[in-house]
């Protein structure tokens, strides 16, 4: 794995940051490092591009929270004594799927 220099740094008087890392890379992996409470910032910022000509094909993360703490933080709260009508107040305004299997007969 490759850990890439900070080549360029501005920061706004917000507190808002800029940051290019740039650098050979040997191997098809780079290490990007982040506090916990900055992943959301740059889970919307980041950008990678492949200076030489090849292509990004993906970005890994791990998070450490496991689903039940990820559900704790979360506006959506599930439990045996919430209703159906607590859970699509608590869906209002996200993107929502269903997925039905339909019995015959039922």
């Amino acid at each position: 794995m490759t850990t890439l220099p900070v080549r360029e740094m501005v920061l706004y008087k917000h507190g808002v940051g800029f940051f290019v890392r740039a650098g050979a890379v040997s191997g098809e992996d780079v290490t990007l490092t982040f506090r916990h409470d900055e992943i959301n910032d740059v889970l919307k910022s980041l950008t990678a591009f492949d200076n030489a000509g090849g292509q990004v094909l993906g970005i890994h993360y791990q998070t450490p929270m496991d689903i039940n703490a990820r559900l704790a933080n979360s506006s959506i709260r599930l439990s045996d004594t919430a209703s159906a009508r607590d859970l699509l107040r608590d869906l209002r305004g996200r993107k929502v799927t269903l997925t039905f299997e339909i019995t015959p007969g039922t």
